[in-house]
């Protein structure tokens, strides 16, 4: 009888330790090769989820510091030691604002390096109406010219996002990941060497969420992990299709 009661019992911790095992797999994401180029395939898949603004407005020469747009008034206010804009009646300072996100692979980003506006959009739903302004520094100079920042302004609460890019997308865009009716960014983080002295480079995407608050803050699954998207690109082999690894809240493909 012991020894009956001793193989069931042993048969039983198998088990149990095959299911651990299984969940484990689950959370793991491994890099997997695919057969188009992975750009082609998260642009369609953002694309799907972008949510439309309701206005669009472009920087172009003689667009001026004082900009309209519906019934709302953003002014530009550029000196030497720092930039302020001001929202209809709300005015603050870049200065010392950090970006949500790290923009290159090690740390978050000082704002104030923006001093001009390059795109302006409106978007409104949920009886919400949020602000989302692209930065850059006016006239650019060498890796500058790659940098973009971005303020999403709830006009409820007046809460301020940041976020930046480096070398990479740079579209100012709010999305609908879940369709849940809500509004989410999602971040873009370079990882490696823009001159291509390392073969490749890393593109990092994560998921935001806007709360009640007007602020967007990051999500992550049940046990604190976050969600992202890794695309590995090659500098000098342009047959390759780059490499997408993931842990997102659902499979992209």
């Amino acid at each position: 009888m012991k020894s009956y009661l001793f193989i069931i019992a042993i048969v039983l911790i198998a088990s149990c330790s095959q299911k651990k095992t299984e969940v484990v797999k689950d959370v793991v994401t491994k890099p997997k090769i695919v057969s188009v180029p992975v750009e082609k395939i998260l642009f369609e898949y953002f694309k799907a989820h972008e949510i439309t603004p309701i206005i669009t407005l472009e920087n172009t020469e003689g667009s001026g510091k004082v900009v309209k747009i519906s019934t709302h008034k953003i002014t530009w206010i550029d000196s030497e030691n720092e930039t302020k804009v001001k929202i209809n009646q709300d005015l603050f300072s870049l200065k010392g604002k950090l970006t949500l996100n790290e923009v290159d692979g090690e740390s978050q980003d000082d704002v104030d390096f923006a001093n001009n506006w390059d795109e302006i959009k409106l978007y409104k739903f949920n009886d919400r109406e949020i602000i989302g302004i692209r930065m850059n520094f006016d006239p650019c100079v060498g890796i500058g010219c790659g940098v973009d920042y971005y303020l999403f302004y709830d006009t409820i609460t007046k809460s301020k996002n940041f976020f930046g890019t480096y070398h990479t997308e740079r579209e100012l865009s709010l999305y609908d990941i879940d369709n849940d009716n809500n509004a989410d960014y999602i971040s873009k983080t370079f990882v490696g060497d823009v001159h291509g002295y390392n073969p490749t480079y890393d593109i990092i995407y994560r998921l935001y969420s806007l709360e009640s608050n007007g602020k967007f803050t990051e999500r992550k699954d049940s046990s604190g992990l976050s969600y992202y998207l890794k695309r590995t690109e090659f500098h000098d082999d342009k047959t390759q299709n780059g490499i997408l690894e993931q842990k997102w809240i659902e499979t992209v493909k």
